[in-house]
């Protein structure tokens, strides 16, 4: 679940197309069906302590257990831990990094959002969130997280966002977040119809079936008009592949 917390929040290094996310039901509303959450809730943390987790922790280094999602990954400079915390009367698990944490994406997002987590109970966090796509910065967010708080955080890009940087400057060893959902692919190459990365057969079918029920997505010509000539460009698209 999403909380909210009173902080402090500023807004900085905003690239044009780009935009914060201020609530979890805006993110659900952009990503629909599509979304995907991490919660952490798989491996078994006692209370108040921590597990060792793989470094970088993704879906094929993590034991099978945790129920880590496919198409991202989870580093840190040193190490990660998994903590369980007390967060409002709710025993929960969150990701520890050692000054910052970086979720990369195996295909760029639309859409990313992301708890972030203090779980001291006398120390005040200032958090540093950038999204980015490739090594340009599209926008970040500065969080003064209260002790023991947590606040939502999320960005939009039409280009995608590859990957996102949550830092710790003040408190060395305590980047911490939870409750991170993506899960709508931008489309980097109009011949993948599905978007799923591969170019094959089943994209033919995808742009066929979206022709016939004359989906705007099949006007490929752009001119309102599903004909011969949306089936022509998509077969041009279709031989000319995915770079």
């Amino acid at each position: 679940m999403f909380r909210s917390a009173i902080v402090l929040l500023a807004l900085s290094t905003v690239s044009v197309g780009a935009q914060p996310i201020l609530t979890r039901a805006e993110l659900d509303a952009i990503l629909g069906d599509q979304v995907q959450l991490e919660d952490f809730e798989g491996p078994s943390v006692p209370g108040g302590l921590y597990l060792d987790a793989p470094n970088p922790l993704n879906s094929d280094t993590a034991p099978f257990t945790w129920d880590i999602q496919p198409g991202v990954t989870y580093s840190s400079p040193y190490w990660l831990r998994l903590y369980a915390t007390f967060m409002y009367g709710d025993d929960s698990n969150a990701l520890a990094g050692s000054s910052d944490v970086l979720i990369t994406f195996d295909r760029p997002q639309e859409a990313v959002g992301l708890d972030v987590v203090s779980i001291t109970a006398n120390l005040t966090y200032h958090d540093v969130v950038t999204f980015y796509h490739d090594s340009e910065a599209l926008g970040t967010i500065e969080l003064d997280l209260p002790p023991a708080g947590e606040a939502f955080v999320g960005w939009q890009h039409q280009a995608g966002i590859t990957h996102v940087s949550i830092r710790e400057p003040d408190t060395p060893g305590w980047a911490i977040i939870d409750n991170v959902a993506w899960g709508l692919a931008v489309q980097t190459c109009q011949a993948d119809f599905n978007n799923d990365g591969q170019l094959d057969f089943f994209d033919v079918i995808a742009f066929l079936q979206a022709f016939d029920k004359a989906d705007p997505r099949a006007d490929l010509t752009g001119d309102g008009v599903f004909d011969f000539f949306d089936i022509l460009e998509f077969l041009g698209l279709f031989s000319q592949g995915c770079f």
